[in-house]
């Protein structure tokens, strides 16, 4: 099966171990495998059991010196394919020991224990963006379960792998670019055009006095040292999907509460999504991809111009990487197609109930859908077709 978002099959499958082999590569500072590997991740997972010792405790800067690559035996890998992939969010420091402890978990299981970690092991080499659970505490979960004594998962594991099922076995570079865009903040490739709407709003900000004489009141009201996050900022509280506010409740009687409280009336008042240090860092426009869609956050100081502001084109190469289906099979399903394809298969089943077949079932169905009698049956079984893959299509 090609590359894709089409996995109805298992990893094994997918991946085809047989048809391929590994090889060492000579050491580098690059952690995480190419783009073949990440296509071959079971290939990539066995060679993280051969040829890569056990990881001893307190030595962890030896794996992050791993170059490690997986190319098809059919033909050479090519300059894209050799080149190590790059991650954001520490993907380089935190993926390798798992892949690590999940190849050593593999040689010592079989069955449906082998195949869970299969599938394990795809999801941590898959952009985060598309994790819809924490994978590498996932990860950890089933390792622990599976080296305890019995070493059996439990059903609500084994449920919660089963409805993960395989991972997007294809590199998606649009994911990966935008996680280090929402690494660093850097939005401006989704609003090229108009990107000195901000820049002139951010400008005035640092210079506003009314701004800065209502920080100095904050930092004379609380210690915000011990609000600071590593890098030295103070984030506003996340917004929500459709407004909704799971932590909607207000405990002033938490001296961390009320400075919650205040901060985020503070970043409210003058449209802020926190401070960096003493400079006001402006609540930007973004296009922000999920596991579930693509989000797009306006700012309510942007005067928005649809065709000029939005970068339109790299938006929906953005939200085709999620598995967005093309124009062609979106039309495909059409509501009044829909509708017809299923009427032609329920009347399909009735005729089969009643003994009908051949020409005459397929003459009573054409009749009950008000058919001319002088169409062509493939039109129904066309239909009839389509209901079925419909009601039986997988996610992805």
């Amino acid at each position: 099966m090609a590359a894709g978002f089409g996995c109805e099959r298992s990893l094994s499958d997918t991946v085809g171990m047989g048809r391929g082999r590994v090889r060492d590569f000579p050491a580098g500072d690059d952690l995480l495998p190419c783009r073949a590997a990440c296509r071959r991740p079971l290939e990539f997972l066995e060679h993280c059991a051969q040829s890569v010792p056990e990881n001893p405790a307190g030595k962890t800067d030896a794996c992050r010196r791993w170059r490690l690559y997986s190319i098809p035996m059919q033909r050479k890998a090519t300059k894209a394919e050799s080149q190590p992939l790059s991650r954001a969010f520490h993907r380089p420091e935190n993926a390798p020991p798992l892949l690590q402890a999940i190849a050593s978990a593999r040689k010592r299981c079989r069955g449906a224990a082998r195949k869970t970690l299969d599938v394990l092991g795809g999801w941590v080499l898959a952009p985060l963006t598309l994790w819809p659970v924490q994978i590498d505490d996932l990860v950890r979960w089933v390792l622990d379960q599976l080296g305890a004594p019995g070493g059996r998962l439990s059903e609500e594991t084994q449920l919660l792998v089963h409805l993960l099922g395989p991972a997007p076995t294809s590199i998606q570079p649009a994911l990966i670019a935008h996680e280090f865009q929402s690494q660093t903040g850097d939005y401006k490739v989704n609003f090229p055009q108009q990107w000195r709407k901000f820049e002139v709003e951010e400008r005035n900000l640092r210079v506003n006095r009314p701004l800065q004489k209502e920080w100095r009141s904050i930092k004379d009201a609380f210690d915000i040292d011990a609000y600071r996050d590593r890098k030295g900022m103070i984030r506003r509280s996340m917004l929500a999907e459709r407004n909704f506010r799971p932590d909607w409740h207000l405990d002033l009687g938490d001296v961390r509460a009320r400075f919650q409280a205040v901060f985020d009336t503070f970043c409210w008042r003058w449209n802020l999504y926190g401070m960096d240090g003493e400079e006001p860092m402006l609540g930007k426009p973004t296009v922000s991809a999920t596991p579930l869609g693509t989000l797009i956050f306006i700012p309510r100081y942007w005067q928005v111009d649809p065709r000029r502001d939005l970068a339109w084109s790299a938006i929906r190469k953005l939200h085709k990487s999620l598995g967005a289906p093309s124009r062609r099979r979106a039309q495909a399903k059409s509501v009044p197609l829909l509708e017809e394809s299923e009427k032609a298969w329920r009347w399909d089943q009735k005729a089969r109930d009643l003994g009908l077949k051949g020409g005459k079932r397929t003459e009573w169905v054409m009749e009950k859908l008000g058919w001319d009698p002088g169409t062509d049956e493939t039109k129904l079984r066309r239909r009839i077709r389509r209901y079925e893959e419909l009601a039986n299509a997988r996610p992805w």
